[in-house]
């Protein structure tokens, strides 16, 4: 059975893993500079895309990520697993050009959003400059297309009376929906099918959008 909450030892310990899956992403780009040999290579390819997918899969069975509200920092009881989550991300999240690859390669970032737990329908479009924070978050259904710097966030972190509250849900998009340019989309919302997302649009937490902003 799996536990709720993830020891503090083990979420204070994940604040040193940015820092070690950057050395060890050089360390292995290093390597096959100097050997260039298959097995270099697919080292080199593990470390940057699937080292973190593999953690994030073995937390996952031993403890349970539960949507909703959370205390953060001095006040919670236990570690949080979200902080853990957020820096197994945090080289994906401050570096473009890892997933910018992925997104050269025709299906290859859906089938990678699949691997942290997302649900990806097919054919759908990311340009370059999208970011999806919140990897294992995210429901998008067929042909839709990501607009160039859209930012989807399935979390929010807001302070009361001195506490930090953390608020995570996933993030529902229906077929055959286009995100224009720089939309920006909130944690828990839903955008129904065929819905148009026009520049610079926001759809807030929770927020349920169908059609178009001029509707």
């Amino acid at each position: 059975m799996r536990m709720q909450k993830i020891p503090k030892k083990i979420e204070l310990f994940s604040n040193f893993y940015p820092v070690f899956h950057y050395f060890i992403i050089f360390s292995s780009l290093i390597c096959f500079i100097k050997s260039a040999t298959f097995g270099s290579f697919m080292f080199l390819v593990f470390n940057v895309f699937f080292l973190s997918i593999f953690i994030w899969k073995i937390l996952l069975k031993f403890y349970e990520f539960p949507e909703g509200a959370a205390r953060m920092g001095k006040h919670a009881t236990g570690g949080n697993l979200w902080l853990v989550y957020c820096n197994l991300q945090y080289v994906y999240n401050s570096t473009a050009f890892p997933e910018v690859i992925l997104k050269s390669i025709p299906f290859a970032y859906s089938a990678w959003l699949r691997l942290w737990g997302s649900k990806v329908g097919a054919h759908v479009n990311w340009t370059p400059g999208c970011q999806v924070v919140d990897r294992a978050h995210l429901v998008i259904g067929k042909r839709c297309l990501v607009g160039n710097l859209s930012y989807l966030s399935s979390h929010i972190i807001k302070k009361n009376d001195n506490i930090y509250i953390l608020y995570v849900k996933k993030i529902e998009i229906g077929d055959d929906c286009v995100m224009a340019f720089r939309s920006t989309i909130g944690p828990g919302a839903i955008i129904k099918d065929n819905s148009f997302l026009t520049s610079g649009q926001a759809i807030y937490p929770n927020q349920v959008f169908e059609g178009t902003s001029d509707e």
